[in-house]
């Protein structure tokens, strides 16, 4: 399993620069996207072993997490929606999506609190 920092699971700086250095905006952004559907039902599909719909949701995480400059999240959600267009994901990789997941809400409160 890979090692990231904190700026990898959520870089503020670039993602400010995305939007024009709005934080409201972000702060909205960042809760969307924690909370959205398709975190949700990725984890839904994975355990009811949905592979075809698991790969739409990792895909649309995957774009989400690379505009908003979640890069740990961008990085496992393409490798997890790789393996799940070739059919059932690796086990390893589902459990670095989790632990990167957590890592990603953890660091997303924490730039929202300072927003």
């Amino acid at each position: 399993m890979m090692e990231y920092t904190a700026q990898d699971y959520f870089n503020v700086e670039e993602a400010l620069s995305r939007i024009r250095g709005d934080k409201n905006t972000l702060k909205l952004l960042i809760g969307l996207f924690v909370d959205s559907e398709e975190m949700t039902g990725l984890e839904k599909a994975l355990a009811e072993q949905d592979y075809p719909s698991a790969a739409a949701f990792a895909h649309g995480i995957k774009g989400a997490a690379g505009n908003l400059s979640f890069t740990a999240m961008y990085n496992i959600s393409s490798k997890l929606n790789e393996e799940l267009k070739l059919g059932a994901p690796n086990e390893e990789t589902v459990a670095e999506y989790y632990a990167v997941l957590d890592g990603t809400r953890a660091a997303a409160q924490e730039a929202a609190a300072g927003l």
